[in-house]
């Protein structure tokens, strides 16, 4: 019989939970208390990493001139999503937002409906395939592949395994994007904490019963990701240090010590 997707936990709506949003059902919500048992921080760091996907858009649109972003592994557009933040500082921004789950995809495309702005859409793809993403005909409809393009990989690379090869889809996408294009990910990680390791093992656990399983790396592999790439300051940082608006909160600084984040710039040949 096949498996009920109904009845397995989906990580986007895991996620629009963990950031107090509405649109997930109770499976999804048993699945993420169950993360927040095994880390009481969850919360506070899902919400450190959409602060830090605000930071980044503000950051990319007003000082490097980005006006085109390609959200990949996006989940719902909710709670503060890329076109909303980028609204705020830079009307003239084109949004895609990408998802591999159906459903995800049609959720979005209904909410963002309510919006009208064709300047904005929701398509189904691949991380892995960013030939077929990138040449999505709804994608280029709205962005331009001869202009840079900042391409967000925030919170997803952590659901890929090495033999899903990872490293050389970003290379892939690096290949194809224009120079000046960014890439900016962010990625749950893991260190020599014991307590973060068992937290890690922990939530690893419960991701094995979700849409998505959970493959933590260390800071030197996350590293890896940004091959080819010009790192922009600080460098590969956390969530939480990345360019902060205001003086980190210490407390939040632990809690995000390997929430890894950072954003690298395609230089011209």
């Amino acid at each position: 019989m096949a498996e009920d997707p109904t009845q397995t936990p989906n990580v986007a709506r895991m996620y629009d939970y963990f950031l107090g949003g509405t649109h997930h059902t109770p499976v999804d919500r048993a699945a993420a208390d169950a993360v927040i048992a095994a880390n009481p921080d969850q919360r506070r760091l899902v919400r450190a990493n959409r602060d830090y996907l605000g930071r980044v858009v503000r950051e990319l649109a007003t000082g490097y001139g980005i006006r085109q972003f390609v959200d990949i592994g996006s989940g719902l557009p909710t709670a503060d999503p890329v076109h909303e933040v980028a609204a705020r500082v830079a009307p003239d921004v084109r949004v895609v937002y990408v998802d591999d789950d159906p459903a995800v995809v049609a959720e979005s495309r209904a909410l963002l409906a309510d919006g009208g702005d064709p300047r904005v859409t929701a398509i189904a793809g691949n991380l892995l395939d960013p030939e077929s993403v990138l040449g999505d005909p709804d994608l280029a409809a709205v962005l331009d592949p001869e202009q840079p393009i900042a391409v967000l990989m925030l919170a997803v690379l952590h659901f890929f395994s090495d033999r899903d090869d990872p490293f050389g889809a970003v290379a892939a996408y690096r290949d194809l994007l224009a120079p000046g294009s960014c890439l900016a990910l962010s990625y749950l990680g893991t260190g020599d904490d014991p307590e973060w390791e068992d937290k890690v093992d922990a939530t690893e656990g419960v991701y094995q019963r979700t849409s998505q399983q959970y493959f933590p790396r260390t800071r030197l592999q996350v590293l890896r990701f940004f091959e080819g790439f010009e790192l922009l300051e600080p460098g590969l940082s956390t969530v939480a240090e990345w360019r902060p608006d205001s003086a980190p909160d210490p407390d939040l600084a632990r809690i995000a010590t390997y929430g890894f984040a950072g954003v690298g710039r395609k230089p011209a040949p």
